[in-house]
């Protein structure tokens, strides 16, 4: 054995045996980097390595029989023959050759790790992966897989992950990687595929640089299917090894596991595939899940979080109440910041509640829990969407505005996002709306109201029409169109708009309104009071534009006819509910207390007033308005720019502050700079100014020439919704 070793040196193949070693590794390093960046296949990839392993032996043998001599190629023996020796001269040049190659590789490992292939950017998606098992089962896994490593990138400074509703949003679609990455804004993809075979996974997961396709990191990984914790924990750690190297910055931390149970875990991926259903049933069953998946892991952070999403789900699906939710969520972000006091997610959910009970100004406690975020990475959509909507009624449009931006970083495709910036008046949002989903209606809706607001009521006329025919079963579109239809003075159009929310839902509160306004329209004003009395016995709660005509109607009726003392004692239980959720007993004259805890408190207070004075009660109207004045006077600067100073004042005798904070809204009305909010969409003016409450204003001159004004706009709009193609 020892002279067959001693031949092989002699005759170099061992120097030509590592000479093709570190070129084929070479080859090898350089196909895998730059096939991907000129689109070649990887068939033709797995070619050349094949060939390389064949070409190995074929080398060998052709340096055992063949030697290189100044003469040429020959024979081995004739070589040996003609004196010609192999160490001392092919020898040493197959020498140079290898310590040539060797230090290319070193400069190549030095490049790859430090130089390139990196990425440009910090910003990361992970694709749903995709699940190669034939049993359809196995979904909530290979989903589940990719929340898992969501999760474990968001550990990661310096890095930024795209949300799974934006990621999933490429679900069973078969696009390119590169188009796919500019559509989320990513500089880098990480996806992937799960097989399960009998007992066994084989799990695939690649990091794609965005920009050129390049494969910056492959890996494949054999697991038991009973392992749930080390396919975590080695997919995780090997993922953010991988980023933070192609990251400069980037520091991965000491811990990654979100979930240290197996049994737990499985929950968890369960119930997640639940939650992304929606129905009420896959809700009742994520529940379920989130909460064995706590109960076997007490210190998982990550499936309390999934339990207060699906509690909103939930209530969005009419299954429980908004004062269950908001007890819920309050013990789960309670329990979420005893274990991490920094997190975002946790103080928004308290922040929010707090602020939504007291809305518009909040307390102590949303106050500085929303400040505390805010000093933090936002790296959770919901909890940016949350503090923008703060941030825009406390009169910080400009940094709710760059809070959005900074969500919509995290979650490009989220269509509430992008409403959301629209309605802070950039149209910029609603025609991305508009352009990633034709088929929805909420970007045209984003559009009409923006419209609106500007007071380009032709325009919002069109682009709530486009909604509703995008959207037909929605019963909010045609009654939108109706309530500004009656608004202009198109009573047919209207009517049609009526009758077509009627036929889509008539038990909708939308519909309920639009009959209502046709009735006070058509002259039929005690009907409309008096439907509107029975939604308010019934205990109905209509919200959003909505809460104006079902109010205003439901107090003029009272006013016009002597009944103040019935809507008194229909309204408590709504006004209770309005501002305490049903948290506790209903106080059977909480109609009457002077108290204003909050704005929808403050609001209907403020409304109820000119009743109190109808039915003899004026020292308990001038201690509410007192308190209402307070309220207002200490509110937002935004909240008093409102329509609500008009009222204040018209409700305190101010007939001259009453025409001057309506002059004002007119002004803001028309500019077409305006927002969203600064003239409350401009519906239902005709009945602030037609109702009992407002006959003093009538015989005012300077409240004439304001209402004139009024009327050339309504005329003007009316002109040009008329011009608009039907």
């Amino acid at each position: 054995m020892v002279r067959v070793f001693q031949e092989l040196r002699r005759r170099n193949v061992d120097r030509v045996a590592a000479a093709y070693l570190a070129v084929a590794w070479l080859i090898v390093q350089v196909v895998e980097t730059l096939f991907p960046v000129f689109g070649l296949s990887d068939a033709l990839m797995r070619l050349i390595v094949v060939l390389l392993i064949i070409g190995f032996p074929l080398v060998l043998a052709l340096a055992w029989f063949y030697e290189l001599t100044p003469e040429g190629v020959m024979p081995a023996g004739e070589a040996d023959a003609k004196g010609y020796t192999k160490p001392v001269g092919f020898g040493r040049q197959i020498d140079f050759v290898i310590i040539a190659l060797l230090a290319i590789a070193v400069v190549w490992l030095i490049y790859d790790r430090q130089v390139g292939p990196g990425i440009e950017g910090n910003t990361i998606a992970v694709l749903p992966f995709v699940n190669l098992s034939p049993d359809p089962e196995n979904e909530y896994f290979a989903d589940g897989l990719s929340d898992v490593l969501m999760h474990a990138l968001a550990q990661v400074d310096d890095v930024s992950v795209i949300s799974r509703r934006s990621a999933f949003a490429f679900k069973q679609q078969d696009r390119d990687i590169r188009e796919v990455a500019e559509l989320l804004g990513a500089d880098a993809i990480v996806e992937g595929s799960v097989q399960r075979l009998d007992n066994r996974l084989r799990i695939t997961v690649q990091l794609i640089d965005s920009r050129s396709g390049t494969n910056l990191q492959s890996q494949r990984y054999d697991f038991s299917d009973s392992d749930l914790f080390a396919i975590q924990d080695n997919l995780s750690q090997d993922l953010v090894a991988a980023v933070a190297q192609s990251l400069s910055g980037a520091v991965a931390p000491a811990s990654l596991r979100p979930i240290v149970s197996d049994q737990a875990l499985e929950y968890h991926l369960r119930g997640l595939t639940n939650l992304r259903r929606s129905s009420r049933e896959s809700l009742e069953l994520a529940e379920q899940q989130f909460k064995q998946a706590i109960e076997l892991d007490f210190r998982n952070l990550e499936s309390r979080h999934a339990l207060s999403e699906t509690y909103n789900a939930m209530m969005r699906l009419g299954m429980i109440s908004y004062r269950d939710v908001a007890a819920r969520k309050v013990e789960i972000a309670t329990e979420i910041l005893e274990q991490d006091p920094d997190s975002v997610r946790a103080l928004v959910d308290i922040a929010w509640l707090d602020f939504a009970v007291n809305f518009p100004e909040g307390t102590d406690i949303s106050r500085d829990y929303f400040e505390r975020a805010l000093q933090m990475p936002i790296k959770h959509p919901g909890a940016a969407y949350e503090i923008a909507y703060y941030l825009e009624w406390n009169d910080r449009p400009e940094e709710a505005m760059a809070v959005l931006k900074q969500a919509l970083e995290l979650d490009p495709l989220s269509q509430d996002l992008l409403y959301s910036a629209a309605l802070l008046g950039d149209p910029w949002f609603a025609e991305r709306l508009m352009s990633v989903y034709p088929d929805s209606a909420m970007g045209y809706s984003a559009a009409a109201d923006l419209h609106l607001a500007r007071g380009e009521w032709a325009e919002a006329f069109t682009m709530w029409s486009l909604a509703a025919a995008k959207d037909p079963g929605n019963p909010d579109y045609p009654a939108n169109l109706a309530l500004l239809l009656f608004e202009v003075g198109l009573i047919d159009q209207a009517e049609a708009a009526v009758q077509k929310t009627r036929e889509i839902a008539p038990e909708s509160t939308m519909a309920g309104v639009a009959e209502m306004m046709s009735r006070w329209v058509k002259g039929e004003k005690d009907r409309a009071g008096e439907l509107a009395i029975a939604a308010l016995k019934e205990g109905r709660h209509p919200v959003g534009a909505s809460h104006f005509v079902w109010f205003y109607l439901a107090r003029d009726y009272a006013l016009r006819n002597g009944k103040g003392s019935e809507f008194l004692e229909v309204a408590n239980r709504w006004m209770h509910d309005a501002v305490y959720k049903g948290t506790r007993p209903v106080d059977p004259d909480f109609v009457r207390m002077p108290v204003v805890a909050t704005y929808v408190d403050y609001w209907n207070r403020l409304h109820v007033i000119p009743v109190l004075r109808a039915t003899g009660e004026g020292d308990l109207a001038d201690e509410m308005l007192a308190n209402a004045q307070r309220f207002f006077d200490n509110a937002s600067v935004k909240f008093q720019k409102s329509e609500t100073a008009f009222e204040l004042n018209l409700f305190a005798g101010n007939l001259e502050g009453a025409v001057d904070s309506f002059d004002r809204l007119l002004d803001r009305w028309t500019n077409p700079e305006a927002t969203y909010t600064t003239f409350n969409r401009g519906h239902f003016w005709s009945l602030r100014l037609a109702g009992v409450h407002a006959l003093p204003l009538h015989d005012d001159p300077r409240f004439q020439a304001a209402k004139a004004r009024y009327d050339q706009e309504l005329a003007l709009h009316r002109s040009r919704i008329e011009a608009e193609p039907k």
